[in-house]
Formats: structure tokens, C-alpha cells, sequence
């Protein structure tokens, strides 16, 4: 989910983002490198056959 302050003067949009019980929120100019190398983790993770 995406979240943009509605204001006259201009606001940073963040990403939340819940996994489980907890929400971790970033800076949705951050977000597609933080994505990006979450990504490459899990599909290492994957090819190395370790449980997350």
C-alpha cells in the first residue's frame, strides 16, 4: 500500500508493507532497490536450498 499525505506543502510517499504481525515502512524511492535485493536473497536462498 502507498501513502501519500494529502497537504498544501509537498510529502514524502512511503510504502508499507505488513509481513505478519509487523509493518515495516520505506521510502517508496528506496523501495525498488530494497525490493530488488530482497529479491536476489530469496532466490539465492532458493538455489542454495535454505529454509526461510
Amino acid at each position: 500500500m502507498a501513502h501519500t499525505s494529502v497537504r498544501p506543502w509537498t510529502c514524502d510517499t512511503y510504502l508499507r508493507v505488513q509481513v505478519g504481525d509487523v509493518y515495516l515502512s520505506m521510502l517508496a524511492a528506496n523501495a525498488r532497490r530494497v525490493l530488488a535485493d530482497l529479491s536476489a536473497l530469496l532466490a539465492l536462498a532458493a538455489i542454495e536450498g535454505v529454509a526461510l
